[in-house]
C-alpha cells in the first residue's frame, strides 16, 4: 500500500497579494473560507510554484507589485512517517529539499531548478519529485489534485493522464513498446512488423558483427601466407636491438667513467678550495686573537690611567671645559689688572695730557667747521649775485614806468587842450594841468618788483645762510680756542686722539674686569664643582683636563679602530663572533675530511681514476679526449642502428598492413566474435518474443482499466445526480458517453453546467481512486470553489463521497460561500 501525502503548511512571501511572509497550515480535511480576491487561487498557484517553479513570465505576473525584499515559498508535508521541507527562492530558482526522519536528516536536493530548459539538475529534481509525490510536472499536478471553478474539467484523452492511469509511471504502455522496438532496431535491421512496416536499410549491431567476422577470417588467411617473411624480419630486428643494447651499455660505461672522472676532479678542486678556506680561517682566527689581545691590553692601560672617568660623560663636556679654561685665563689676567691700570693712567698723563679733554671726533668737527665756513662763503656770494640781478630788474622796470607815464601825460595834455580849450584860455594852464595829472599817475602806479621765482630763490638761499651761520656759531662755541688749530696739524692730532682712545678703552675694560672679578671667581667655583668628577691635577685645571680628554679621545679612537678590525675580520668570513669563526673552521675541517674520504672511496672503487691521476697532465687530456671520441663514435653507431631498426619495423608494419596478424590471437578473436554474434542473435529473438507478448498483454490490460475507470465514474456520477443518469462508457480515445436513465445517450457538452461539473468531479475522484489502487501516490485533493453550481442535496452527496475519500487522501477545500459549507465541519 502506497503512503499518503499530507500537506502540513505552506509559507509564501512576495507572492501575489501576499507581500509579507504568510503561513497556511492544513488539516486532514481542511476547509478554509476566504472572500473573493483574498488569495484562494493565489494560494494554490503558490503551492504549485513552490513545487515546480516559475517561468520568467510567471515571475513577472506573481511577484508582488510593491517589489518586497523576499520572494520565496516554503512547503512542508509528511509521507510514510517522514517530513519533507521544500524551500524555493522564486527570484533566482534556488531550491533546497530536505527529508527528516525520526533520527535522520538528509539533503535530497540543493541547487538551481528552472521549469524550462534541459539541464541535469532539472532532470534530477523532477525524478526526485516523481519518486516522492508521484508527479513531476505542474500540468499533471493540476490535473490530478487541483480543481478550481474554472478548471474542474479533466481531459481523459490526455496522453500524460493515460500514462498514469495505465500504471506505467512516467512512461505509457506505448512508450514501453517503443523502447523494445528501439532496442531491437539497434540490434538488427530486420525489424519488419516491430514498430515499422519494413526492414531498415542501414546495418545494425548484428549485421556489423557478421561483417567484422568475415573481415577477421580474411586477415587470418592472409597472415598465413606472409608469416615466413615476417619471421625473418623479426629475427633481424631482434639482432639489431641486441646490438643497440650492447652499444648503449658501452656508451653508458664510458659516460659513467667520464662522469666519475669529472666528479673526482670536482671533489679534488673542492678539497683544494676547502683547504685554502681552512688556511684563511686559521689566519683570520690568529689575527683576531692578536687584535683582541692588543685591544685588551690597551683597555687595561686605559683603565689604569684614570681616563675611564670620561666614559658616559655628557656631550657638552668639552664645551664646558673650554668655558672653564677661558674663565681661568681671565682669572690669571685679573691678578695684574691694577698694575696695568696704573701704567695706562701714567701714559695718559704723559702722552695725552694736552688733548685729554678733547672729544674723540675733534678732527672730524674741525673738518665739518671748515666745510661750513666754505659753504657760508658760497651762500654769501649767491646772495650778492641774486641781489644784483634783482636791482637790475627793478631799474629796467622803473625806466619803463617813466616812459609810460610820460606817454600818458602827453596824451592827456593833448586831450585836455582839445576838450577844455575854451575854459583854459591858454596852453600854459593846460600844460600845468597835464603835468599835475602825470605826477599824480606816477605816484598812484605801484613800484616795479622783481620776478617771483628770483625773489623766492633769494629767500631760500638767505634761509640756508642763516642755518649755516647758526651751526657755525654753535661749532665755534663748542670748540672754543681749539677751533683755530692749523690744518697741517690735523693728521698728527688725529693719530694722538686714536692712541688716547685706545688707552682709555683698555683702561675701561680693565676697570670693568676688576669690577667682575668676584663674578668670575664664582663662575669658576661653580664650574669646578659641576665638573669635579672629570677635572685633573691638584689645582683641578680645565686646561689639563682638556689634555686628558684629548688623550681619552685618542685612546677611544684606537679601541674603536681595533674593534672595527675585529668586526671586519668576522664580516669577511661571514661570522658573527669568534665562536662562530671557530665553528666555521670546524665545518671546513670536516668538509676537508669528508672530501678526502669521498676521493679515497672513488679511487678504491675505480682504480683507473688513481692510475689516471698519476700520469702526466698531457696524458690525462689525451685519455680524456680518446674516451670522448669513442662516445661520439658509439652515438653515431647507435643512430645508424636505430635507423636500421626503424626501417625493419616499417617493413614489419607494411607486412601487417598487408594483412599480417597474430595467428593465435586472431583465432581467439574470431571465436570470441562468433560467441558474441550468438549472444546478440539470442537477445534479438528474446526481444522479439517479449515485444509480441507485451503487446498482447497491453491490449488486454487497456480494455480492463478503461472499463474500471468508466464504472467508477458512473458510480460517482449517479451518487451526485441522485440516479438521474445511468452508466458511463469510454471509447478507445477516452471519449465519454453518458446514458440517461430513460435510455438515451448524451455527451458532456449536452449536460447543464452543474451536471457537467458533477461529471468532471466524478472523473477526478475516479482517476485518483484508480491511481491509489494501481500503486499511484495518495495525493491531496484541492478544491477551489469547485461546487458553486451544486445545490444543497448534491453538496450533501459530495460531502459523503469526500468523507470516504479523506480516509486515504487529504482534502483541502477553499471557498467564499460560508452558508454552503457551514455544516461540513470546522472552518
Amino acid at each position: 500500500m502506497r503512503p499518503m501525502i499530507k500537506l502540513r503548511s505552506l509559507e509564501l512571501a512576495g507572492f501575489g497579494i501576499f507581500k509579507d511572509p504568510q503561513i497556511f497550515t492544513f488539516s486532514p480535511f481542511h476547509i478554509e473560507m476566504r472572500a473573493n480576491e483574498e488569495g484562494k487561487s493565489t494560494l494554490i498557484s503558490g503551492l504549485l510554484a513552490t513545487i515546480f517553479g516559475l517561468t520568467k513570465e510567471e515571475k513577472r505576473s506573481w511577484y508582488n507589485w510593491e517589489k518586497p525584499y523576499h520572494f520565496y515559498g516554503v512547503l512542508i508535508w509528511e509521507k510514510d512517517g517522514e517530513t519533507y521541507y521544500l524551500k524555493r527562492d522564486f527570484e533566482n530558482d534556488q531550491v533546497e529539499l530536505i527529508k527528516e526522519g525520526r533520527d535522520t536528516k538528509a539533503i535530497l536536493f540543493q541547487g538551481t531548478h528552472k521549469p524550462s530548459g534541459r539541464t541535469p539538475t532539472r532532470r534530477h529534481y523532477e525524478r526526485l519529485m516523481e519518486e516522492i509525490m508521484g508527479v513531476n510536472t505542474k500540468e499533471m499536478a493540476k490535473t490530478l489534485f487541483c480543481a478550481t471553478q474554472e478548471e474542474i474539467t479533466i481531459d481523459l484523452t490526455s496522453r500524460t493522464l493515460q500514462t498514469f492511469v495505465s500504471g506505467e509511471g512516467t512512461r505509457g504502455y506505448q512508450d514501453v513498446l517503443d523502447a523494445f522496438a528501439h532496442e531491437l532496431q539497434t540490434i538488427t535491421k530486420e525489424t519488419k512488423g516491430i514498430g515499422t512496416s519494413s526492414d531498415k536499410i542501414k546495418d545494425r549491431l548484428l549485421e556489423n558483427l557478421k561483417k567484422e567476422l568475415d573481415r577477421m577470417r580474411l586477415e587470418w588467411e592472409g597472415s598465413n601466407r606472409l608469416l615466413p617473411e615476417n619471421h625473418e624480419k623479426r629475427r633481424e630486428l631482434q639482432q639489431v636491438e641486441r646490438d643497440i643494447a650492447e652499444i648503449k651499455r658501452e656508451r653508458e660505461r664510458k659516460e659513467q667513467f667520464l662522469k666519475l672522472w669529472n666528479d673526482w676532479e670536482r671533489l679534488r678542486d673542492e678539497k683544494v678550495d676547502a683547504q685554502e678556506k681552512q688556511g684563511t680561517l686559521e689566519r683570520a682566527i690568529k689575527s683576531y686573537q692578536q687584535i683582541e689581545q692588543r685591544y685588551q691590553d690597551l683597555r687595561d692601560a686605559f683603565l689604569h690611567t684614570g681616563l675611564a672617568r670620561f666614559e658616559g660623560a655628557p656631550k657638552d663636556l668639552r664645551d664646558r671645559l673650554e668655558e672653564l679654561k677661558h674663565l681661568e685665563r681671565q682669572e690669571r689676567r685679573i691678578q695684574d689688572i691694577d698694575n696695568q691700570i696704573d701704567e695706562i693712567k701714567g701714559s695718559l698723563e704723559i702722552e695725552c695730557k694736552d688733548i685729554l679733554h678733547l672729544p674723540s671726533d675733534y678732527i672730524s668737527r674741525l673738518k665739518d667747521l671748515k666745510i661750513m665756513r666754505h659753504d657760508k662763503e658760497q651762500l654769501e656770494e649767491k646772495v650778492e649775485d641774486r641781489e644784483r640781478r634783482m636791482y637790475r630788474q627793478i631799474s629796467v622796470r622803473r625806466k619803463r614806468r617813466s616812459i609810460f607815464v610820460g606817454f600818458i601825460t602827453g596824451v592827456m595834455v593833448l586831450a585836455l587842450s582839445l576838450l577844455f580849450y575854451p575854459l583854459l584860455k591858454s596852453a600854459g594852464l593846460g600844460l600845468i594841468a597835464s603835468v599835475a595829472i602825470g605826477l599824480l599817475a606816477y605816484k598812484l602806479l605801484p613800484l616795479p618788483s622783481p620776478d617771483v621765482s628770483l625773489s623766492q630763490e633769494l629767500s631760500s638761499i638767505k634761509g640756508e645762510l642763516e642755518d649755516i651761520e647758526h651751526k657755525l656759531r654753535l661749532a665755534e662755541m663748542d670748540l672754543g680756542k681749539n677751533a683755530a688749530l692749523e690744518e697741517s696739524k690735523w693728521a698728527d692730532m688725529e693719530g694722538r686722539l686714536k692712541h688716547r682712545d685706545g688707552l682709555i678703552s683698555n683702561l675701561n675694560q680693565l676697570i670693568q674686569m676688576k669690577e667682575h672679578q668676584k663674578e668670575i671667581m664664582l663662575k669658576i667655583m661653580e664650574g669646578r664643582r659641576a665638573l669635579s668628577g672629570y677635572l685633573s691635577g691638584e689645582n683641578q685645571s680645565a686646561e689639563v683636563t682638556l689634555k686628558d680628554l684629548r688623550e681619552y679621545d685618542e685612546r677611544i679612537k684606537d679601541l674603536s679602530s681595533l674593534s672595527a678590525r675585529m668586526t671586519g675580520i668576522l664580516q669577511g668570513q661571514g661570522a658573527k663572533s669568534l665562536e662562530d669563526l671557530y665553528q666555521r673552521q670546524i665545518d671546513v675541517q670536516n668538509k676537508v675530511l669528508r672530501l678526502t674520504k669521498e676521493i679515497e672511496n672513488l679511487e678504491v672503487n675505480y682504480p683507473a681514476l688513481k692510475d689516471l691521476s698519476q700520469r702526466e697532465v698531457s696524458e690525462q687530456h689525451q685519455e680524456f679526449e680518446a674516451i670522448k671520441q669513442r662516445i661520439n663514435y658509439l652515438k653515431k653507431q647507435l643512430e645508424e642502428k636505430e635507423i636500421h631498426k626503424d626501417r625493419l619495423r616499417h617493413d614489419i608494419a607494411q607486412l601487417s598492413g598487408r594483412g599480417l596478424v597474430n595467428i593465435e590471437n586472431k583465432k581467439e578473436e574470431i571465436k570470441e566474435l562468433e560467441r558474441r554474434i550468438e549472444e546478440v542473435e539470442l537477445e534479438r529473438d528474446a526481444l522479439m518474443l517479449v515485444y509480441e507478448v507485451l503487446r498482447e498483454a497491453i491490449t488486454e490490460y487497456q480494455a480492463t482499466y478503461k472499463d474500471r475507470l468508466a464504472q467508477r465514474i458512473g458510480q460517482y456520477f449517479k451518487t451526485f445526480t441522485l440516479n438521474r443518469y445511468g452508466n458511463i462508457s469510454l471509447d478507445d480515445t477516452f471519449g465519454i458517453t453518458i446514458y440517461h436513465r430513460d435510455g438515451y445517450e448524451l455527451t458532456p457538452d449536452q449536460l447543464s453546467q452543474g451536471a457537467r461539473d458533477q461529471l468532471y468531479l466524478a472523473c477526478r475522484l475516479a482517476v485518483n481512486e484508480i491511481l491509489t489502487r494501481e500503486g499511484g501516490p495518495k495525493l491531496p485533493l484541492i478544491f477551489d470553489d469547485s461546487f458553486v453550481h451544486f445545490d444543497m442535496e448534491r453538496l450533501k452527496r459530495v460531502k459523503e463521497a469526500l468523507d470516504i475519500i479523506s480516509q486515504q487522501h487529504q482534502i483541502i477545500l477553499l471557498s467564499h460561500d460560508v452558508l454552503k459549507f457551514q455544516h461540513w465541519g470546522k472552518m
